[in-house]
């Protein structure tokens, strides 16, 4: 087999392949270290001081389906009635439904909350239920899941802090959890808590709201802790009320509830579907297994990721050695960004290093279906800037509008960048192997949107008709009378983007500039970064995404070190002429260019009308201009300004300087919208200048003057522009302004005294430090209008879903 294309990346195997198992576990134990895991947000003390947020969160992220509709599109696999028919042969015979298989034994006369005085009397009828279903005959099936009931018992989760109580849930016959590790905890593990179950005895509307936050905030929680997660299901009983719920990265869904102790056909189907499921239909990616890696006395807790490597023609597997960033969120939907330090090993079971490995970097992250790959994009810059470096080799600065107002002596730098593409590359991270993976489901064709469904008490309802199953959807009761059912009408859901996963290794092992210590690394990392920037721009690329977690810096074996640009998946070809987007605010918030976040330039039209007269006369009418709306476009400067915002929130913020930390905390929100304060940080810094002056630390004063001095020449980069946007003169020259800007506080931050940078958002100290309200959580970060943690990449999001997850830290996701 040749091998591929640089731009050729292999799909996952498919969903329904062999999948290795692990024996039995006892649990993950205290004793055996785990990859460490990061925490991105200030801590809260459980989930009653998230739940409401997650709820709101995730209103807008879920669809409802009719139950029959539900098991055909979301079901891990649809039993047929054949399937069915011998589930029920064998209830019957463990004396379980009734011998006219028309009720369940327990439930026969009576709902449950006229026969049980508790939940767990009531449900624990199910587990029998299950149990004799998995002993049906199923055609190319075998059973691989068992229903546990464990009232109120709390989980066992990997990441620090976090857990959830359940009622019930289903768990793989072969646990997820190395079978070695020895527990001293009774908790059930997270990582084998494949569908949740939450029961409650009541069906008025404020139970089975209480029950529905209790299923969204367990799958969030799911999808948190369990890296392995595609997807997860829920079921939630009220009452006799059964609804059967789906969780991804794309979209959820809940389907209309049905009386479980009366629709036996249904219920038994829905059961089926879980019981006989396959690892991966459940959810779990075969792709990526727990190990425990062994050596001496040291034991650890691991992940193995396996990724197909086209251009060797091999699979290749890497073995995490700890987290570097993990986005945590409050609603399952969205990229969910995970960076780990990783080494290349022989297999899922040989957790020994290859010859000659080394540390590498490797990515995991949901992207939109029809997004491009990190390697599809960095292929193209290069290209591009393939083809700029032969123009300016045949043509010359001279005549190249690129160059225009550029010195002489960045333009020789660009020069000897762009002579060889190891010169250019050597700004860029290095993709060892990367593969695209796994696709979430598709909306159902018969999803409608269901607005508050965690936040607002759920009106009586009835259930759709058993006889028309298939195409009848929930309804409505009045208020003034149950006997007359009012349809609801449905909506069309909106185009919820599917999602599929994307795994890329890196070369390079760097620091993101937020966790630098030393102030001079910091400036010379952007001072790196800002050539690469303009490397970009001479190809026609704007980033789009400039923060101090994109923003790497990489230590070399007997050299300096230099800085990396990094997270090229929001790069576009810069278009002037183009559309924009609808929501255009890609970004990190607290980096983000004040256009983007108001979505108004800052040059505005101004009327031509003449001010030399000192008489005021009554204006003649308006006569009408026909003038179209300008669309919000991400230019070359909104980059730059991100490198101001970065290099202020540097010198505020991480200082640890309470005074310039109270100075900018209305300038660094986590929003999406913009302060007048920080409006006002750019087009009239005189104010913040002068509070910055009397209240940075002495060693530092001088910076102020080349701050000062780069918002200047942003605010008249954008005036002196006015709308020629597409004129690229008028960026050439500003790209050497922030440069002389960046070197004057360079040589400020190599004097004597300078102090280092002690707030940082490394792993250790996000776990153990509470830090000033103004800091970025290293997560929390913007998605065009969501929002999205402070220091890494996040999730990119359809135009027709407005927000984005904001992450959290130690979350127990439940508390009754």
């Amino acid at each position: 087999m040749s091998p591929a294309s640089d731009d050729a990346v292999p799909p996952l195997r498919s969903a329904h392949s062999s999948i290795p198992q692990i024996p039995n576990s006892k649990r993950a134990s205290s004793v055996v270290s785990d990859t460490p895991r990061s925490i991105r947000t200030e801590p809260k003390a459980n989930v009653p001081y998230e739940r409401p947020v997650i709820c709101k969160e995730m209103d807008e992220e879920i669809v409802t389906v009719p139950h029959e509709s539900f098991l055909r599109d979301y079901a891990p696999w649809y039993p047929s009635d054949q399937d069915v028919k011998a589930c029920l042969d064998e209830l019957v015979k463990a004396e379980v439904v009734t011998n006219d298989r028309c009720h369940f034994v327990a439930f026969e006369e009576k709902k449950p909350d006229d026969r049980f005085n508790s939940e767990i009397a009531a449900y624990k009828f199910i587990t029998s239920i299950c149990d004799a279903i998995a002993t049906a005959k199923i055609r190319n099936r075998t059973p691989c899941f068992k229903m546990e009931q464990k009232p109120r018992s709390r989980t066992a989760s990997e990441t620090p802090g976090s857990s959830h109580e359940i009622d019930g849930y289903f768990r793989p016959l072969k646990s997820t959890v190395p079978g070695a590790v020895e527990s001293e905890s009774k908790d059930t593990s997270t990582a084998d808590s494949a569908v949740n179950c939450e029961w409650n005895l009541e069906s008025g509307p404020e139970p089975t709201l209480d029950n529905y936050r209790k299923a969204v905030s367990a799958a969030v929680h799911v999808m948190n802790d369990d890296v392995r997660r595609m997807f997860t299901y829920s079921i939630t009983i009220e009452n006799e009320r059964m609804s059967l719920w789906y969780w991804s990265r794309s979209h959820s869904a809940k389907s209309a509830w049905f009386d479980f102790t009366e629709d036996i056909n249904t219920t038994v189907r829905a059961l089926a579907s879980f019981v006989f499921a396959k690892m991966d239909e459940i959810g779990y990616d075969p792709s990526i297994q727990r190990r425990l890696d062994i050596d001496g006395n040291k034991r650890e807790l691991c992940l193995v990721f396996e990724v197909q490597d086209q251009n060797k023609d091999k699979n290749r597997y890497f073995k995490t050695l700890h987290s570097v960033a993990e986005h945590l969120s409050l609603r399952v939907t969205g990229r969910s960004t995970r960076v780990f330090k990783v080494i290349e090993v022989g297999s899922f079971d040989d957790l020994a290093p290859v010859p000659d490995a080394k540390h590498h970097i490797l990515k995991y992250v949901w992207l939109d279906a029809e997004a491009k790959t990190e390697r599809e994009i960095q292929n193209a810059i290069f290209k591009d800037l393939d083809e700029f470096a032969n123009k300016f080799e045949n043509e010359g600065a001279s005549g190249l509008d690129e160059f225009s107002g550029v010195s002489s002596g960045d333009q020789e730098m660009l020069r000897t960048a762009l002579c060889k593409p190891k010169n250019y590359k050597r700004h860029f991270l290095t993709i060892d192997c990367d593969q695209q993976g796994f696709q979430s489901k598709p909306v159902s064709p018969d999803a409608i949107v269901t607005d508050d469904i965690f936040t607002r008490l759920p009106p009586a309802t009835v259930p759709a008709s058993l006889a028309y199953a298939s195409s009848s959807r929930s309804h409505l009761t009045s208020a003034t009378s149950s006997q007359q059912p009012e349809v609801k009408v449905p909506r069309e859901p909106r185009e919820y983007v599917p999602k599929r996963q994307y795994r890329v290794v890196f070369e390079e092992v760097c620091e993101a500039l937020q966790n630098v210590r030393e102030l001079k690394t910091v400036i010379r990392g952007m001072q790196d970064c800002l050539t690469a920037v303009q490397l970009m721009f001479l190809a026609g690329w704007v980033h789009r995404d400039i923060s101090g977690g994109n923003l790497l810096w990489f230590s070399e074996a007997e050299m300096q070190g230099r800085g990396i640009l990094s997270d090229l998946e929001y790069a576009k070809k810069f278009d002037a002429n183009g559309q924009g987007s609808a929501d255009p605010k890609t970004g990190t918030p607290f980096f983000m260019a004040i256009e983007i976040q108001r979505r108004i330039y800052i040059y505005r039209r101004y009327n031509s009308r003449d001010s030399s007269s000192d008489d005021f006369e009554y204006p003649k009418p308006r006569k009408s201009k026909n003038t179209k709306p300008l669309h919000m476009i991400h230019n070359f400067e909104h980059d730059l300004e991100s490198f101001f915002w970065l290099l202020l929130w540097t010198i505020t913020i991480r200082t640890g300087n309470a005074n310039t930390q109270n100075l900018v905390a209305s300038i660094f929100l986590q929003s999406s919208q913009c302060s007048t304060d920080r409006e006002n940080a750019i087009t009239d810094g005189d104010e913040l200048m002068d509070g910055l002056e009397s209240s940075i630390s002495q060693e530092l004063k001088e910076i102020v003057e080349p701050i000062a001095a780069l918002r200047d020449i942003l605010m008249r980069g954008y005036l002196k522009r006015k709308q020629a946007f597409g004129d690229l003169k008028k960026y050439s020259k500003l790209y050497g302004h922030v440069r002389k800007a960046l070197g004057h506080c360079l040589r400020i931050a190599e004097g004597p005294g300078v102090p280092s940078l002690p707030v940082t958002f490394a792993h250790e100290e996000t776990q153990t430090k509470e830090v000033h309200r103004g800091l970025p959580p290293q997560t929390r970060k913007r998605v065009r209008s969501t929002t999205k943690a402070g220091a890494g990449s996040m999730s990119r999001k359809s135009q027709l879903i407005s927000k984005d997850g904001k992450s959290t830290k130690g979350v127990s996701a439940r508390h009754r």
